[in-house]
């Protein structure tokens, strides 16, 4: 049974307000972090990934459409870089990273706005529905994820999300409908191209799929088929991750490294293996069981959530898997993929709370709630000083990379690029020379000193 959603005009403009009002804090919170701390010259993966793989050749006029669909490492990177492309001819044909970065502020407001769009819709569950909207609006505003902040090549981590969310949220609202079905497989291969772990958006979305079934939204027949499908996009996106040599020494290299950096993962934002962490994720683990055990308590805002849960359980174990080896922390790219399932986990506190009613479980309910969600807030609270000092760390090595690249297309002196490592903004001095010597590249960049121009 599907829960009723209001459909007046009032409730969607109040609906569309209400995501824009999200998206408005995300986005402005975001464009101060850009402003203050990120910086314009081009870091590390963008030298080999857009100058020399992307922006060369299509400066050339010698880019092949299947180029947008070569792998990056383990990645394919597709909407990435037809992002790169754009933003390069909508600045002009400069190559700057702080135009991407602005540009990527858009995309990450969407995120929580769908959020809050999403929750905005579920009837009869106004106290939920406020401490949700305002733990989305927290993890706007917060730089949890400075990295991908502050670089634009890592708009994939974005892209990821903004195709898996509404995957997801189309099967738990439309269970019946193939065209939803259709609709979510095109979105769950969109996923496949944004990033390596995206192909796990046909496992989460299979997910929802068994519990529509369990709880007779859908029939034996549609969830084969829904099945099929989906773990069709899943290995063939899988068979097509290349295996990168020089990457096989980051990963786990054992069933109990793997559990170890598996225990790593779920603990953020709460820091490696901390007692909060239980306390997170308890409501996400008992509210799907009582989804199996009281089916017709269960509206589609729930499935969703399941789904979200999931999702950020298989990051997890992506994470464990292909970053895991001597893992002791999770990087703040990886972060953003997390919190989905960490809005979903408040989210059935208070479902939990709800579903207690009036029973002799009201107050083990009501003490569990609040505990996760206490629990969240500290694990926030507390991280939120490294965060911002890693920005500012990040923004002080940018200037020094700045200077250094300034100094070498002044004089050609190569000394200025043997420097060492987070000097200069890519691993390899040699072949940041050649780049900065290119001369396609050297008129796109950022710099007035590349072009022979005295810097103002």
């Amino acid at each position: 049974m599907i829960d009723p959603i209001s459909t007046s005009a009032i409730a969607k403009r109040r609906l569309l307000v209400l995501a824009g009002v999200v998206f408005a804090c995300a986005l402005g919170s975001h464009l101060l972090y850009v402003y203050h701390f990120a910086a314009a010259i081009p870091f590390w993966d963008q030298w080999d990934a857009e100058g020399r793989g992307l922006l060369r050749p299509w400066i050339e006029g010698t880019l092949r459409p299947a180029a947008l669909f070569q792998p990056h490492n383990e990645h394919r990177i597709f909407p990435t870089r037809l992002l790169t492309l754009l933003v390069f001819e909508l600045n002009g044909g400069t190559w700057n990273n702080l135009a991407e970065t602005y540009v990527n502020a858009l995309l990450y407001g969407s995120i929580p706005a769908f959020m809050a769009y999403m929750v905005g819709r579920a009837d009869g569950t106004r106290g939920t529905r406020i401490v949700v909207l305002c733990t989305i609006l927290v993890f706007a505003l917060l730089p949890y994820g400075w990295e991908n902040t502050l670089v634009g090549f890592q708009s994939q981590f974005y892209f990821v999300l903004l195709f898996t969310l509404p995957a997801l949220a189309l099967l738990a609202f439309r269970p019946e409908g193939l065209g939803a079905l259709v609709l979510s497989l095109v979105l769950v291969a969109a996923s496949a191209l944004t990033m390596a772990s995206g192909l796990l958006a046909g496992l989460a979305a299979a997910g929802i799929v068994a519990l529509n079934l369990v709880n007779r939204r859908i029939v034996w027949d549609q969830a084969l088929l829904s099945w099929v499908l989906l773990a069709a996009v899943a290995v063939i996106a899988y068979w097509k991750i290349p295996q990168i040599e020089g990457h096989q020494v980051l990963k786990a290299s054992s069933l109990q490294e793997f559990a170890h950096a598996m225990l790593v993962a779920i603990a953020w934002p709460s820091g490696r293996l901390s007692i909060l962490t239980p306390l997170i994720w308890a409501p996400a683990v008992l509210g799907i069981a009582t989804m199996l055990f009281r089916r017709a308590s269960a509206t589609s805002i729930d499935y969703f959530m399941a789904g979200c849960v999931g999702w950020a359980m298989l990051q997890c174990a992506a994470i464990a898997h292909g970053r895991g080896h001597e893992m002791q922390q999770v990087p703040s790219r990886y972060s953003d993929l997390l919190v989905p399932g960490l809005i979903a986990s408040v989210w059935f506190a208070g479902r939990l709370w709800q579903w207690a009613g009036s029973g002799k479980m009201i107050i083990p309910a009501r003490a569990l709630a609040t505990l996760s969600i206490t629990a969240l807030a500290i694990a926030l609270v507390a991280r939120v000083p490294t965060d911002m000092a890693q920005m500012r760390e990040r923004h002080y090595l940018s200037l020094i990379q700045t200077e250094n690249v300034s100094a070498y297309l002044r004089d050609g002196d190569p000394r200025h690029l043997q420097q060492p490592l987070m000097h200069v903004p890519y691993p390899d001095a040699n072949r940041l020379q050649g780049y900065l010597d290119d001369p396609i590249l050297r008129t796109v960049l950022p710099f007035p000193e590349a072009r022979g121009l005295r810097p103002q």
